[in-house]
Order: structure tokens, then C-alpha cells, then sequence
């Protein structure tokens, strides 16, 4: 019974990744639910929801509108938003509702398109899957937005985007603002950090950078579709500062395992590699790109998988989120915590990477 979780608390689903990428870009979000993916994206999966505004909406499916397909209704709803809100877009974001009826995304697009004049796009999350999954395909869609000419295209004037960056995926609140500003120290140019401090001009202008930084899994399809039809160069990493990167508060003699998403935790490995002796690995419940995976690193199917990892191992060490303590009563060996937003929500996260690393 690999799916269940005895311990661990569910981890954010693939349409709170959705609304993460589309969050700050000044659209009109529509959550296709009854109103508790909506609340629970909110609530729980978005911490930007208490601090910043967005247009975020729940589309307050009944049964029998879900069933019968009355999309009729949710565009006559929507049309109070559009007149309240100055909308560069309108999205619409799926639940399992949708996902089990068979709703017709796309035709809900066109609908609204027809009706309103506001450029429309779909992403089709289920909520069956991560919240990595749902960021890629909003990445995505927003991309083909961008091509069909629909949205404003223009060079940005920055040299540099990341992709992949949302609270969902870093450490800290202030780690966008701070992700800038060690790759412009580091000789990057002028960059953007695309969804998080920066809004659709910035997204529109994700054809011309001259290369992209990639901090999570999630943003490597993007990435790669810009190299492929852009010639956009990317590379990985999470550009840690070299001052405050060490996350080991003394040498460790044996062999660690990490737990977080791929990329973060690839760079904590290189961080980290010049004080352990035995092998470092990496972990993940969330995206595995084979690519930048070493020998003996693991994509974790549920929670026994994790459990069997950690008995297996030998690891005089391991670092992730404080909640994947919960499993491990058998564990004597030291435990490290490195928060992450989509496995805890606020329990956990730190307003700085200052107060993280101390």
C-alpha cells in the first residue's frame, strides 16, 4: 500500500503549483471546484494570499452544473469578476471535479474569449498529481499564450530569468529577492525572477533573456522548449550564497541524504560535499530528472519507499523538512531541518534564509 500515508501529511497538489507560476501576473485565476480546492489553495498551499493581491476565484460548482456541463453559468458568474477586475488574462485552473466529468477546458476558454475579449488559457491539473506537475504546465500554457501573439510580447531588458522559483519551491520567503541578487552579483546581468516579483511585462519578455536559471524541476521543460525554439541556454542550480550555504554545523563522518525538490537539493549536495566523507544522496517525492540525478539518488513512490531509504542507507545524516522526522522514531542518527513550503505550508517555513541557516 504504497499511497498510504501514515505519517506524512499530504503535500501540495498539482493546481496549487498552477496558481503559484500564475499568481503575480495579474490575471483573473478560476479554480474549477465547489470551493474547497480554492480554499485549501488559499488557506494553506499559497502564502502570498495574506500579503499580496490577486485575482483568485472558486468557481462554486453545484452537482448538476458540474455534471451537465451548464458552462453557461460559470461564464455569467465570471462576467462580475471581469467588470470589478482589470484582467490581463483570464484562467482556468482544474480540479478533480472537472477532471472526473470530463469538462472541456478549452472550450471554457473559448467561451470566455468570445464573451469578455480577455486572452484565456487553460491548465489541465487534476489534483491527483504534485504541485510540480501543475507549475510546468502553467509555464507552459502561458507560453503558448505568449506565441498565439495574444498577450504582450516585448524584450524585458534583463539578460537573465529564472524559471522554477515559487514559495512552493524555496526555502525562505525573501529567497526570490535574494536569488536576484546573488546572480547579478555574480556577473549574471540584470535578471528577473519570472512569477515572483515581477508581473506579465517580465513573463512576456521570456523569449529574448539571454539565458535562464533553472531552481526547480519544474521549470526544466520551459527551459528546454526556450533552448529548442529560442536558443536560450539554461543551466541548473540554486546559486546558494557562499557565506551562509553550509548547512552542516560540523563535518560529517558517513553518508547523507537530502529531501527536497531536485534541484535545491543538488546544490545543497555540492554545498555541503567538502565536509563528508561518505556518499551524499539525493532524495525526492517530487520531479526526478535523470539528467541531473547521480548514483544512488531516488525518486520516492510513498512513504514506505522513504522509510526503507532511510534503514537501508546508513546515513549518519539526513536534511529535509522537519515533517519527514515523523517517520523515522528508529533513526539515531542526526536529522537537519530544510524546510519545504508544498510538504509543510507555514509549520516550518522561515521569513529569511538568514534565520534558515542559522
Amino acid at each position: 500500500m504504497k499511497n498510504l500515508y501514515r505519517y506524512l501529511s499530504p503535500f501540495s497538489p498539482d493546481q496549487s503549483g498552477a496558481v503559484s507560476v500564475l499568481y503575480e501576473l495579474g490575471g483573473i485565476i478560476v479554480i474549477l471546484d465547489a470551493g474547497g480546492c480554492a480554499g485549501n489553495i488559499c488557506g494553506f498551499d499559497e502564502p502570498r494570499w495574506f500579503r499580496a493581491k490577486s485575482a483568485v476565484y472558486s468557481a462554486g460548482l453545484r452537482d448538476l452544473d458540474a455534471i451537465l456541463g451548464r458552462d453557461d453559468k460559470l461564464i455569467a458568474k465570471l462576467a462580475g469578476a471581469v467588470e470589478t477586475y482589470d484582467a490581463n488574462y483570464i484562467a482556468f485552473i482544474g480540479t478533480p471535479v472537472p477532471a472526473i466529468v470530463g469538462t472541456d477546458l478549452k472550450a471554457l476558454t473559448r467561451m470566455a474569449e468570445k464573451k469578455f475579449g480577455i486572452p484565456s488559457l487553460a491548465v489541465d491539473t487534476n489534483g491527483m498529481e504534485y504541485y510540480d506537475v501543475g507549475q510546468t504546465k502553467s509555464y507552459m500554457a502561458m507560453l503558448k499564450l505568449l506565441e498565439s501573439g495574444s498577450l504582450p510580447s516585448a524584450p524585458s531588458g534583463y539578460e537573465t530569468g529564472v524559471l522554477g522559483a515559487t514559495p512552493l519551491d524555496l526555502p525562505a520567503d525573501d529567497s526570490a529577492s535574494l536569488l536576484k541578487a546573488r546572480l547579478e552579483a555574480q556577473g549574471y546581468g540584470k535578471t528577473v525572477v519570472f512569477g515572483m516579483e515581477s508581473g506579465l511585462a517580465e513573463f512576456g519578455g521570456m523569449t529574448s533573456v539571454s539565458r535562464n536559471v533553472v531552481v526547480s524541476p519544474s521549470g526544466l521543460k520551459p527551459a528546454r522548449y526556450l533552448e529548442s525554439h529560442y536558443g536560450i541556454p539554461y543551466e541548473t542550480g540554486f546559486a546558494f550564497d557562499a557565506a551562509s550555504g553550509n548547512v552542516l554545523p560540523a563535518p560529517v563522518d558517513g553518508n547523507v541524504l537530502i529531501l527536497h525538490q531536485q534541484i535545491l537539493a543538488n546544490s545543497v549536495r555540492d554545498a555541503i560535499a567538502p565536509i563528508v566523507s561518505g556518499q551524499i544522496d539525493v532524495a525526492t517525492f517530487f520531479q526526478m530528472d535523470a539528467d541531473l540525478a547521480k548514483p544512488g539518488d531516488v525518486h520516492l513512490e510513498g512513504e514506505d519507499d522513504f522509510i526503507k531509504r532511510v534503514r537501508s542507507g546508513h546515513y549518519a545524516a539526513v536534511i529535509g523538512d522537519p515533517t519527514f522526522q515523523r517517520p523515522l522514531s528508529f533513526y539515531d542518527g542526526q536529522f537537519l531541518p530544510l524546510p519545504h513550503y508544498a510538504v509543510s505550508g507555514e509549520m516550518h517555513q522561515q521569513s529569511t534564509e538568514k534565520e534558515l541557516w542559522k
